[in-house]
């Protein structure tokens, strides 16, 4: 039986699943070493913790470029307010356009898309923001692998 499951660790995980919410609550976005400090639970169990809350759609991880790579974050998922729709394509930025073409073609990852691009990583996500922002683009997550996709 591997660690993750063995009963007294799963109950650990549940057990640090209630604690969680709790630090949660008191700001929108984690980077996990920070829910390891504040919660003062073991990585592992943290991390087993986070990957069931992304499972269950409670947390969402989005990446930040950090020391040149990118680096996960935690966002907590609020509902959703509907907003009034962004910029017409024209009045987009280059690279939001240059981003939304390609997504026009096929769904794809941040990494991805900065590859494919060649873009850096934190302007494809600084690009994806704006127009997931202005509902031009939506996210949808497998496991905890965000995928964007055109709205048309």
């Amino acid at each position: 039986m591997r660690d993750h499951e063995h009963p007294k660790f799963r109950e650990q995980v549940r057990d640090a699943r209630a604690r969680l919410q709790g630090v949660l609550a008191t700001r929108l976005d984690w980077r996990e070493d920070d829910l390891v400090t504040e919660s003062g639970l073991t990585r592992a169990v943290v991390r087993a913790a986070i990957e069931e809350l992304c499972h269950e759609g409670t947390l969402r991880p989005y990446f930040v470029p950090r020391h040149g790579h990118p680096s996960a974050m935690y966002r907590v998922v609020t509902p959703r307010i509907p907003t009034p729709r962004g910029p017409d394509r024209e009045q987009l930025p280059p690279q939001a356009r240059v981003v939304l073409e390609h997504l026009r073609s096929r769904n794809d990852t941040l990494l991805n898309i900065a590859a494919v691009l060649h873009m850096p990583s934190n302007q494809a996500h600084e690009a994806l923001e704006l127009l997931q922002a202005g509902g031009h683009v939506s996210c949808r997550y497998v496991g905890s692998l965000a995928i964007f996709s055109h709205e048309g």
